[in-house]
């Protein structure tokens, strides 16, 4: 006997007499079924929405918590899911599912390698490059104001802070003839530097190449990132619909106990609090949910390579590496493997000050996860990332006797100093329109301007989601940068947002109007900024 819900069945896999092997369900489609000595069979399929894919609701699903109780004769029991050990490899299929829908898990190892939507980020990625290179032989001649040929090609990207990274990497910080404000760079990238050049002799190509490997990886982790937000949305949109009221609108049947049922989903549920993980392993999706991941990974990093001040991920600035450590970061702490998360949030901290913003975010997310993702005999894992800014702390103090050397170069070099929000608001404004800066100083304030409101709606909309460690970890960004003179490296701050070019992602691939608006008007302002750039006028 068969009971369909909403003409959604596609077929499944046998519950009972079959095992439920690694949590999976088949493309949309939840089958029951069991033999029993009198050969008759019960089945049952489930709405795609409702009970699908990769998601059940709020609840876990470990190994059999709900029970696994046989569907024989014409008697499908109301909520009964079954789950079974796959004997001929001895291994229990588990699913813990998380409050987003999405389930993780444990019965096998996820697969390595680069998969399809990592090469579609990666082509992304490498079309961009070439635009950028492009934009470098643009520059050399559209500024040109004299009929002299243009200077050597790496020229045009050593520029400002590129420089101040390629003497810590030769001198080290307190040489003799080296600029004190130096020390308001952290040390990351230059040993970056300094291990490149070991083999690229060339110092500024070495910081490109650092920024090259940078820049890609983070890309490759920002495109799973943006894949999983769209598998997330899918699944919550059956969760949504409550699947527990799809399996009780089935026509009673004989032995049916609701309350059993009841009981048991209660015991399994995961609080809507609790932030949601990414799956161990990719549970089975439709193949039309799988290919709009691999579109939304595309996109968040095609997004993401064409930001206003994208030209950053490919010079020899800290921006990529930063990046790199901290996409991969997050991605393992959503996977709930900490020890990876906080070394890797520990090396981007080596590289910026961001990274102990990384590290609340990971360690609200650690705090707010629920028993089946954190063990709280890890907590003491928290304080990793937080040791390099420590130990440069104290190298600082030791040779120049002051525990604040970094904010004092800050404020020294860069007039970071701490003021009010509306401060920082006002003279950034009066710099944009206040007709006191050169035409394209003024325009880069205005993008100071907007990068800042594109910070506070991506707050409010984080929070507006619930997702408070991603919250936490922009607005701190913001708080540093809106508390200081004037707005400065907001939009280069942007590119290391990550929740922005996931969302933004995973819009484009419901809207593909999103990707047409990006590409004609978010574009041309990257161009902008990297003929800035690349022709020294970026800084007046």
């Amino acid at each position: 006997m068969a009971q369909e819900l909403d003409g959604g069945g596609l077929g499944g896999r046998g519950l009972g007499g079959d095992a439920l092997e690694d949590g999976a369900l088949d493309d949309g489609a939840l089958a029951a079924q069991s033999a029993q000595s009198s050969g008759r069979q019960a089945q049952a399929v489930l709405d795609g929405d409702a009970l699908g894919g990769s998601g059940l609701g709020d609840g876990a699903l470990d190994g059999g918590a709900l029970g696994s109780r046989g569907l024989g004769g014409d008697a499908l029991e109301d909520g009964a899911l079954a789950a079974r050990s796959a004997e001929s490899s001895g291994r229990q299929a588990r699913a813990v599912l998380e409050s987003d829908g999405r389930v993780r898990s444990a019965g096998r190892r996820p697969r390595r390698g680069l998969g399809d939507g990592d090469r579609a980020a990666l082509r992304a990625w490498g079309a961009t490059r070439l635009g950028m290179i492009v934009l470098a032989w643009m520059s050399a001649w559209v500024f040109a104001t004299a009929a002299t040929t243009p200077g050597p090609w790496l020229a045009r990207w050593d520029r400002w802070d590129e420089g101040i990274f390629t003497s810590i990497a030769q001198h080290w910080y307190f040489a003799a003839g080296t600029d004190p404000r130096h020390v308001a760079f952290f040390p990351g990238f230059p040993v970056a530097m300094w291990l490149t050049h070991l083999l690229v002799r060339n110092w500024v190509a070495a910081g490109l190449v650092v920024s090259a490997v940078g820049s890609a990886v983070a890309t490759v982790a920002l495109g799973r990132l943006a894949a999983q937000e769209v598998e997330g949305a899918w699944v919550r949109r059956g969760r949504d619909r409550n699947p527990l009221d799809a399996v009780l609108r089935l026509p009673r049947m004989r032995g049916a106990n609701n309350a059993d049922n009841h009981a048991a989903l209660k015991r399994a549920e995961v609080p809507d609090s609790e932030p949601a993980s990414v799956p161990q392993a990719s549970p089975r999706l439709p193949l039309t949910v799988r290919a709009r991941a691999k579109r939304a990974g595309a996109n968040a990093a095609l997004f993401f390579t064409l930001a206003p001040a994208a030209v950053f991920l490919a010079a020899g600035y800290s921006e990529s590496l930063f990046a790199a450590f901290a996409f991969s970061a997050w991605a393992a702490a959503r996977r709930d493997r900490w020890v990876s998360a906080v070394v890797l949030a520990a090396a981007a901290s080596a590289v910026r000050v961001n990274g102990l913003f990384l590290a609340a975010a990971i360690a609200l997310e650690f705090v707010l996860a629920g028993r089946a993702r954190r063990r709280w005999r890890q907590a003491p894992l928290l304080v990793v990332p937080a040791l390099p800014v420590a130990a440069y702390v104290l190298y600082l103090h030791h040779d120049t006797g002051d525990w604040f050397a970094w904010q004092h170069a800050q404020a020294a070099g860069w007039f970071r100093t701490f003021r009010n929000p509306k401060y920082a608001w006002d003279q950034t404004w009066r710099a944009a329109f206040g007709a006191s800066q050169a035409g394209h100083t003024a325009w880069v304030f205005q993008l100071e301007l907007l990068a800042v409101v594109v910070g506070l709606g991506l707050t409010a909309l984080l929070l507006l989601k619930r997702r408070w460690p991603e919250a936490l970890y922009v607005a701190l960004s913001l708080l540093a940068l809106g508390t200081t003179t004037w707005f400065m490296s907001v939009p280069r701050t942007m590119l290391l947002w990550w929740p922005l070019w996931t969302m933004l992602g995973a819009w484009a691939t419901r809207r593909p109007a999103v990707r047409t608006l990006y590409l004609c008007c978010v574009a041309p302002v990257m161009a902008g900024v990297a003929l800035l750039f690349l022709s020294g006028q970026w800084a007046g």
